[in-house]
């Protein structure tokens, strides 16, 4: 488990402007360090209710040069972390 670097902080802060206009009903996020830095700072700007959950922890992909993403449904994305070094 390790914190979010400069270039998350930077990230998370421009995805807080970028969901707004989604007008998310509520953040969930994995107890990590990095996704719950994100979520807090995201959830700064849109004060939405915020809750974490073990289930979402990383895990192992096997195709990692194909991430699995799901459409925005019901005011929910979804996107997977995707690691830089593996």
């Amino acid at each position: 488990d390790v914190p979010l670097n400069a270039n998350g902080l930077e990230q998370a802060k421009n995805l807080k402007i970028i969901l707004e206009k989604y007008k998310p009903q509520a953040i969930v996020s994995s107890d990590l360090m990095r996704a719950k830095a994100t979520a807090e700072i995201t959830n700064s700007h849109l004060n939405v209710p915020f809750f974490e959950s073990t289930l979402l922890r990383e895990c192992l992909q096997l195709d990692l040069k194909r991430p699995r993403r799901m459409p925005l449904k019901s005011n929910v994305a979804v996107a997977p972390h995707r690691q830089s070094e593996v």
